[in-house]
């Protein structure tokens, strides 16, 4: 169907087939006042082959449908070839409206029509899976057309082309006898190529497009009879093919006889490849009987893995043809990236760049040879990282442990440099999530401190985390300072400061309420003042720390006694509100009234603060030693200011005289008790030392 514009007559009463072939004449005929017109197509000038370069042209048998504004279609058919004059056959039952004429060649009372945006749908259109050979010309019916109108008035039909197709060339060695039975055509990648199908007609760009069943076939099979070669000479067979695109190419199969011996043939192409609607590929030579040298590529590895960091490796190409290699990514370069193709095996060195991501990344390298292809696939560690949450461990005398996060994207490994330190897991896989170590430390039987190193390794990087562990005897205050052991008087080992003690803002120490877990300041850092009572939970939350309850007697709503002492005098328990370090606790009346009986003076001490000393001993060492207790004065549960600071104090023990505390007494006479101070005073606290 090439080069061809042929007008036929449908009589609305006559009865035929249509069809179409390759012939050497055009047959015109009288156009009847009522008949329908058709054109045919002619190919796409650009396709560099012609069918045998004859007119296509229909041919008695042929039958067409015409949906005449009608869902479903009348079949008409050719009864008079001389004249092309056609006739219904069949009358199409009542259907759904359309707004003009839609013809399709071949007919089948299974097609429907109908409108959709911009042109027409017909469904249950059928592609022939099995074509019959037919010399010069197409199958039978295997070259689909469809055509319609501008009104329902019109009766000319411009029929477009839906299929396009493939011109294959078959040849013999001199002196053999070659006899075709079958010709396979598939694509590659398991295109649809037969089977049913629906059609949209475009008629803005009057353009077909083709869309498959699920269930749609993967070739077409042609049977061949009468097609036999001899003494060399080309002989060709025109398969009808519908449009579609081979990405992987496609698949020839011939079946048969050579010099009497059954043979199969196939000539694949692993290119790209494309039918075109209107158009006429055409395939090399298929000679029978001739060696087939099948061109080969091979790659010595499919997947190359490189560090971070630049590098080079190789990899080993073999071809018997020439061959070029390409990459998809610019941190990846080929040396040499062609070669001849000599059988023998080629370095190739593929080259990448550093990686300064933190993520994977991969490139393909695609080596080509003839039709075949094949890939290798470079893959590049990320950049390192090793992250940890934390540098600075503090872990108490008895033990204890704490935690640090890690998240590495390298397999990683931990340890510690001192014996009394462990941790756990000492290693992960460095997949990118957060893994939570353990460090643990033993119970410290001195009375130093010690410290020793947790060192992360993940390849070239490492993590250090300082850990610390108080001795046993250490006043390690609120801000982390160590003090040492303390002063031992009598049985009772004192803090070396008062609770709260810093030497910049806080010289006296912190006032607190009795029974309050956090203390608050003065002068410059004076609290904010809020009216009591209030609950117990208010009053030890962290969020009201820097608050003083003032107006009653008591800050709590309810008195209770165990706010810091839930044993015993004798015994004594530390409860979760006592405010003083791990491993101290506030004192109880008789460690106060034991050290009363000390020797004492008045003195100013090294920060200028007046105060007084008691004689004691180093606990360790039992060196004289002396512990001063500052003068830091008091503030009223009815007032805001600091009073007698300087020249008194009042120390809270952990002992309630009924609704009242006691308190121990300094000044520059001598020591004593008081046993009616209100638990809403703010007051000193002098820790001492918890037994073990």
């Amino acid at each position: 169907m090439m080069k061809f514009k042929h007008i036929f007559s449908i009589l609305l009463t006559s009865v035929v087939f249509v069809g179409c072939q390759v012939v050497d004449d055009v047959v015109t005929e009288p156009i009847a006042p009522d008949a329908f017109t058709a054109a045919i197509e002619s190919f796409d000038t650009e396709t560099k082959t012609e069918l045998i370069g004859n007119y296509a042209v229909w041919t008695a048998g042929d039958d067409i449908a015409i949906f005449q504004g009608n869902s479903i279609a009348d079949r008409y058919v050719l009864y008079d070839l001389q004249s092309s004059a056609f006739r219904v056959s069949d009358r199409a039952e009542k259907g759904n409206e359309l707004s003009t004429n839609v013809a399709f060649y071949p007919y089948s009372g299974f097609m429907e029509c109908m409108e959709v945006t911009g042109g027409y749908r017909i469904s249950n259109v059928s592609f022939p899976s099995v074509q019959d050979y037919k010399k010069g010309s197409f199958s039978e019916e295997s070259f689909l057309m469809v055509a319609a109108t501008d009104e329902l008035k019109d009766r000319e039909l411009a029929f477009k082309n839906i299929c396009g197709g493939i011109r294959l060339r078959f040849q013999s060695i001199a002196g053999d006898t070659v006899s075709v039975r079958r010709i396979v055509f598939k694509g590659n990648g398991g295109e649809k190529l037969s089977g049913n199908a629906d059609v949209i007609y475009n008629t803005e760009n009057a353009l077909p497009i083709v869309e498959w069943d699920a269930d749609a076939q993967e070739s077409i099979t042609m049977e061949v009879q009468d097609f036999h070669l001899t003494d060399s000479t080309v002989a060709e067979i025109v398969l009808s093919v519908p449009p579609q695109v081979f990405p992987d190419g496609f698949t020839v199969e011939a079946d048969a006889q050579v010099n009497g011996v059954d043979s199969l043939y196939t000539r694949p192409t692993m290119r790209p490849q494309e039918i075109r609607r209107s158009r006429i590929l055409t395939m090399p030579v298929i000679t029978f009987g001739e060696e087939i040298v099948h061109p080969y590529l091979s790659l010595n590895k499919d997947m190359i893995l490189f560090e971070s960091g630049t590098g080079t490796q190789t990899l080993e190409v073999t071809a018997n043809n020439e061959w070029s290699a390409v990459v998809d990514s610019d941190w990846v370069s080929l040396s040499p990236s062609f070669g001849q193709g000599t059988d023998q095996a080629a370095p190739v060195k593929i080259n990448v760049t550093k990686n300064n991501t933190y993520e994977e990344r991969t490139a393909v390298v695609t080596f080509t040879s003839e039709y075949l292809v094949k890939t290798v696939t470079i893959l590049q560690q990320p950049k390192p990282y090793l992250d940890i949450n934390r540098y600075l461990v503090d872990l108490s005398h008895d033990g204890g442990s704490a935690t640090v996060d890690v998240k590495s994207n390298n397999e990683w490994e931990a340890w510690a440099d001192v014996e009394w330190i462990s941790v756990s897991p000492s290693y992960g896989e460095g997949d990118g999530n957060t893994v939570s170590v353990t460090i643990t430390a033993s119970h410290n039987d001195s009375k130093d401190a010690r410290s020793g190193l947790v060192i992360f390794s993940a390849g070239s990087i490492t993590r250090v985390v300082s850990v610390s562990q108080r001795g046993r005897g250490s006043y390690i205050d609120e801000y982390g300072i160590d003090h040492g052991n303390g002063v031992k008087v009598g049985e009772t080992i004192w803090a070396p400061v008062n609770c709260g003690y810093h030497y910049t803002q806080y010289k006296y120490g912190k006032l607190y309420q009795w029974g309050r877990r956090y203390g608050q300041g003065y002068g410059g850092n004076s609290p904010q003042y809020k009216s009591a009572p209030v609950s117990l939970s208010a009053g030890q939350s962290e969020t009201n720390s820097n608050v003083f309850y003032t107006g009653k007697s008591n800050w709590c709503s309810t008195f209770y006694r165990e706010l810091w002492n839930s044993g015993t005098e004798s015994e004594p328990v530390k409860t979760e509100n006592d405010p003083c370090p791990e491993g101290w606790r506030v004192p109880t009346y008789a460690e106060f009234n034991e050290l009363k009986q000390a020797s004492s003076n008045w003195a100013t001490n090294s920060d200028g603060v007046e105060g007084r000393n008691f004689a004691g001993a180093d606990p360790d060492t039992q060196e004289s030693v002396k512990v001063f207790f500052p003068a830091s004065g008091y503030r009223s549960y009815n007032g805001n200011s600091v009073s007698s600071q300087g020249s008194s104090a009042y120390y809270w023990t952990s002992r309630p005289n009924g609704t009242y505390i006691y308190t121990f007494k300094i000044n520059e006479q001598a020591p004593g008790f008081y046993n009616d101070d209100y638990p809403a005073y703010g007051q000193p606290v002098r820790c001492v030392k918890d037994s073990d």
